[in-house]
């Protein structure tokens, strides 16, 4: 009987733990910036577009989808290079005619992750939750 329970409990654990690997984020925007002539990270207003604004991230599959945000134009899909193997990140490249990169941490404990973003000479960051 306990053996049956032990079972039980590991099986539940590694369906709560399944699930949750295979949620999907949702991220907002709090910083804009871009790349600017002298290469140092520069503040623009006309990047405050970007600001607040959300987009969703298939751990999976790492398409982003959002109002401003796409990453697989062209039936190209991104490449994920980390689906939390080693508990950190999920990292998902896309690779067209513009180099897109986005990074999300994930391993401490809090509900809200950070994130980078890169396309072009933007880089944006914010705060990812799992949904």
């Amino acid at each position: 009987m306990k053996v049956i329970i032990i079972y039980c409990l590991v099986f539940f654990s590694f369906l709560i733990q399944a699930s949750d690997n295979n949620s999907d984020f949702k991220c907002t925007v709090k910083q804009a910036q871009h790349v600017a002539e002298n290469g140092k990270l520069d503040e623009v207003k006309s990047w405050d577009v970007f600001l607040e604004k959300n987009f969703m991230v298939d751990r999976q599959t790492g398409i982003i989808v959002g109002q401003q945000f796409k990453n697989n134009i062209a039936s190209i899909k991104p490449l994920v290079y980390d689906h939390f193997v080693n508990g950190y990140s999920v990292i998902a490249a896309t690779n067209t005619q513009v180099v897109s990169y986005l990074q999300i941490t994930t391993i401490d404990d809090s509900p809200k992750k950070v994130f980078i973003y890169i396309m072009n000479n933007v880089v944006l960051s914010g705060v990812c939750v799992s949904f």
